[in-house]
């Protein structure tokens, strides 16, 4: 994420991040990093970090169920898997500007501006930003669910985790490689689902007897297809 935010000038970045204490630049954390690897990152300081003033720290964050950005990449996606890609990209683009106008004033809340920017983006930000991405060099549906996917990813975040691990099992998109946890007697990568609570197994026991077999981490939920 941070990658694609720094190679495109994305300008929710300051606003989602701050630089590593003894970093210049952001720097996102490699996944694919062996533990102790990512370990000394952090401890040095060299990782990037959720704003404070904006994101951790802000005790006045609202929770979020849905928003326009949300709705307009939902429509964008529709309408591209439904042959109309001039259409996807009108709502694709407004989805990106109202992604940028949430994450700026999520920071109207800070209570502790330390680490609030301090200039929202221009327009003439947003515009080259999108002009970036360019949704008109996408040439088929494939390559446009890939650039919407990626900007649910970016939009949902930390604010609508649940529905960001949704789609990304959904759609397979964007493309995630993570370093087997060989600690783990479990999974050792990430789960496909959670399982069921332990008073599932005590109130509902008919029921749940009839799936317990199927009741792990790796197995799919029943829209999980690909």
């Amino acid at each position: 994420m941070i990658d694609h935010m720094n190679a495109n000038s994305d300008p929710r970045e300051a606003w989602l991040f701050e630089k590593g204490q003894t970093a210049t630049v952001f720097t996102g954390l490699d996944p694919t990093l062996t533990s102790g690897v990512q370990q000394q990152l952090l401890v040095d300081g060299k990782i990037a970090v959720y704003n404070r003033s904006v994101i951790s720290r802000n005790k006045w964050l609202p929770g979020t169920l849905i928003n326009a950005a949300e709705v307009n990449l939902i429509l964008a996606e529709y309408y591209s898997r439904n042959g109309s890609g001039v259409t996807a990209k009108t709502y694709f683009e407004k989805a990106i500007r109202q992604s940028i106008e949430y994450y700026v004033r999520l920071g109207d809340k800070a209570d502790v501006l330390t680490w609030k920017p301090t200039a929202e983006p221009t327009a003439a930000e947003i515009n080259a930003y999108i002009t970036n991405i360019n949704f008109d060099g996408a040439t088929n549906a494939a390559q446009r669910l890939e650039l919407i996917a990626f900007q649910k990813y970016i939009h949902y975040n930390v604010m609508q985790a649940d529905e960001s691990w949704a789609e990304q099992r959904r759609l397979k998109l964007p493309v995630l490689i993570f370093q087997e946890d060989e600690t783990s007697t479990i999974r050792k990568t990430p789960p496909t689902r959670w399982t069921y609570p332990n008073s599932e197994s005590v109130y509902n026991s008919d029921n749940y007897n009839a799936v317990k077999a199927n009741d792990n981490l790796s197995t799919k939920i029943f829209w999980d297809v690909k």
